[in-house]
């Protein structure tokens, strides 16, 4: 069995129907399954030299599936577990790829965002594939007109699939 790291679930299955029925009360609300997505998660110490000099750590995510990069506010918590893998997806890009997404993600995102006034300097400091988790609930009879959704077990956002 392969061990992984994963987010920890802060949204359980009994609290999807409820918190989609405060949503929308006249609906019934079927947790169906619970998997977990695979992201890259690559953290770096920035020193940076702009209209404030800027030195500390930064962090990315890398969707492993679609290749999209994201800035995160506070590095995830993860656990080590190795009872999963049946839920997980499998990452589509390899660990070199995401690294490189992430740089240029970050490197974009710090120019326009952060106004540096030279490129500033990361140093890698942490990388890693990490899972997070997903409900995927479908609501009233699941149909063309309610196609399934997926829930974040961490966020509790939700969205059709």
């Amino acid at each position: 069995m392969e061990t992984v790291c994963v987010q920890e679930k802060t949204f359980y299955e009994d609290d999807i129907p409820k918190l989609l029925s405060s949503i929308d009360p006249n609906s019934y609300y079927k947790v169906r399954s619970l998997v977990y997505y695979p992201y890259y998660l690559f953290e770096y110490r920035l020193d940076a030299r702009g209209l404030l000099k800027l030195k500390g750590n930064i962090g990315c995510t890398v969707d492993s599936i679609s290749g999209r990069g994201a800035i995160i506010d506070q590095k995830p918590i993860l656990n080590s577990t190795c009872n999963i893998n049946n839920d997980c997806l499998s990452p589509k890009m390899t660990l070199d790829s995401a690294s490189h997404i992430a740089e240029e993600y970050l490197f974009h995102s710090a120019s326009l965002k952060m106004k540096f006034l030279s490129m500033p300097k990361m140093k890698l400091i942490n990388q890693q594939l990490f899972y997070r988790p997903f409900w995927i609930v479908s609501y009233n009879e699941c149909n063309k007109e309610n196609p399934p959704m997926i829930v974040d077990g961490i966020s509790g956002t939700y969205h059709p699939i």
